[in-house]
This record gives structure tokens, sequence and C-alpha cells, in this order.
């Protein structure tokens, strides 16, 4: 089971959680790599680096450029 949301601060992201990118005209997110989900490889303080599922390698966004958080949520 998932849990999908907007992040509030860079905290509510973990190493490992799926996100999805989106441009905002700004460094970080180029266009083509909008919409598109990515694994949260490490997480610093003011930026998250990120591995996108349609290129090899990884890429460094801001936290603002992070339109939504999936997070694996265990059964109780």
């Amino acid at each position: 089971m998932t849990k999908e949301f907007k992040p509030e601060k860079i905290s509510d992201i973990e190493v490992g959680d799926i996100v999805l990118l989106q441009w905002d005209g700004y460094e970080g997110v180029p266009k083509y790599l909008s919409n598109t989900w990515a694994e949260v490889v490490e997480v610093k303080r003011t930026r998250v680096i990120v591995k996108p599922t349609t290129i090899v390698g990884t890429q460094s966004v801001r936290f603002q450029q992070i339109a939504k958080v999936c997070k694996k949520v265990e059964k109780q």
C-alpha cells in the first residue's frame, strides 16, 4: 500500500521514497523530466538527489521542484 502527498518541508522526504518531479523554469529539473517519477537517493539540507526512471544517472533538484511524494506504508 502506498501513500501520496504534497511535501510541506524537506524532512517529509526520505531516501527510498518515489517523487514526482515538476519543472518550474529554474535550474534543477529539466523540462523533459517534468512529470517524471524518480527515486530519492540522498537528501541534503536544501537539495534532493534523485534517480529518474527515464534517464541514466542522478539529478539534483530543489525541494520546491517535487510535486508529490509516494511512500510505502505497511498495513497493520
